[in-house]
């Protein structure tokens, strides 16, 4: 969630770049790793709303 807020709110570009890894490790370590997906389907309607077209296509390259 930190690093959606800090890449949607704070315009942090790189805080995505350690979703993957991230999402990753929480994987492995148990089954919570779904609240990414719940996570990006509370941040993907914002963008759309707002139409911003940046964080939406950055935002689907995670999905």
């Amino acid at each position: 969630m930190n690093k959606l807020y800090n890449f949607y709110y704070l315009n942090d570009e790189k805080a995505l770049n350690k979703l993957p890894f991230a999402t990753l490790i929480w994987t492995n370590s148990h089954g919570g790793f779904l609240i990414l997906y719940a996570l990006l389907g509370v941040f993907m309607p914002i963008a759309v709303y707002e139409k911003n077209k940046v964080a939406i296509k950055k935002l689907l390259k995670y999905r």
